[in-house]
């Protein structure tokens, strides 16, 4: 009887420790699903979240496409290059108050929150990052950074709007409008300890992230909108010198370019005239994001700038006020004003002008080339 219990009890065990077996082996982490909780265990891991928060900076909704309407729109320099320009577009140029419909807006607004919400995720999962302690900081300051600037964008177009400083998974967690002033404290810490964590440069593979001068500029540039003119001069004489002005033609003759194993420009982005550039990059699919979140390893990473400016849709062009503030004979036309017949600057032959001051500049603008940067300052 003793035998039986015991054989009986036995059994048991072995049944319970099978099922504990089975589900020790099924509660396995999906490493092709990681999840907010499961992931950012490491500095690496960090990075890759603040890498998407640069994706949605450079995507269509931002610098890629909306974000330099909202811009450059609202003044006197471009004009309508005809019907083809879009409606959304096209009420910018009309109406200093565009209707809460324009599609313009509305993505810039959507984006803004959106990289406020990634770096929001980074922020809370950087106090748990021990493994590299010094990348986690800077880190930091990049999210910061990038919080910044997209609240700078928010409040600077919008005023009173809502402010998250923790992620949020769900549309009930919305919140009312906060008021401006209390957004631009916000910004101005963030910018602040940005400054105090990043770097001064970075080498080759990590250009286009933030900077210790970016971070400057942009406080300068908060400072100056809010009217605390002592303030951004003591900020804007952090970056006093570092900089420098360039050949004029530099900035249009984007990254590097060949034309059957020809050599047409080396490209010069990155130099020293830049302070804080949002990368593209020329795939050579003829293709652009039209998903307009600018991920994913295949997604096209190009902008549409000197599309809509260029030659190619001439949806923008320069204004009859622009265009009557050149004199006649004025040099610095030919040097701002791309017009019909003239030749593009990465043209075969055209090579020489780049570095050759003796060749008589082409005529172009910046939205006629295929710039593969976009300089976030002083832009806007």
């Amino acid at each position: 009887m003793k035998l039986n219990t015991n054989k009986k009890t036995l059994a048991v065990l072995l049944v319970l420790s099978s099922m504990v077996a089975c589900t020790n082996r099924l509660d396995v982490l999906d490493e092709n699903n990681p999840t907010t909780e499961s992931y950012f265990k490491t500095a690496l891991e960090l990075q890759n979240g603040v890498n998407a928060i640069y994706s949605t900076l450079r995507s269509a909704n931002l610098v890629g496409r909306e974000w330099f309407f909202t811009h450059d729109m609202r003044g006197g320099e471009t004009a309508s290059g005809g019907s083809q320009l879009e409606a959304p577009r096209a009420e910018l140029l009309k109406q200093s108050s565009p209707a809460p419909s324009n599609s313009v807006m509305t993505s810039v607004w959507l984006a803004s929150y959106q990289m406020i919400n990634r770096a929001n995720l980074v922020l809370s999962k950087a106090p748990g990052i021990s493994d590299n302690t010094a990348l986690r900081d800077r880190l930091v300051g990049e999210a910061k950074f990038l919080r910044a600037w997209a609240y700078f964008e928010l409040v600077s177009q919008w005023g009173d709007v809502p402010v998250y400083t923790d992620p949020i998974t769900s549309s009930t967690e919305f919140k009312g409008k906060t008021p401006a002033a209390d957004i631009y404290t916000l910004i101005i810490s963030d910018v602040t300890d940005a400054v105090a964590k990043l770097p001064a440069s970075y080498g080759s593979s990590d250009r286009g992230r933030a900077t210790k001068g970016a971070a400057n500029t942009l406080l300068g540039k908060v400072q100056m909108q809010k009217g605390d003119y002592a303030a951004a001069k003591a900020a804007l004489l952090q970056v006093y010198g570092q900089y420098s002005l360039v050949n004029f033609l530099w900035n249009f003759d984007g990254d590097i370019k060949e034309d059957g194993g020809q050599l047409i420009t080396a490209g010069h982005e990155f130099n020293a005239e830049s302070i804080f550039e949002v990368v593209f990059v020329d795939k050579g699919d003829n293709n652009f994001n039209w998903g307009y979140n600018g991920e994913g390893s295949t997604s096209p990473m190009s902008g549409v700038r000197n599309q809509e400016y260029g030659i190619t849709w001439g949806n923008v062009i320069p204004s009859d006020r622009l265009l009557n503030e050149f004199e006649a004979g004025d040099p610095r036309y030919a040097m701002t004003i791309y017009e019909e017949g003239n030749q593009i600057l990465t043209a075969p032959g055209a090579k020489d002008n780049i570095n050759n001051p003796s060749v008589t500049p082409l005529t172009l603008t910046a939205a006629a080339m295929n710039i593969a940067t976009s300089t976030i300052f002083p832009q806007v």
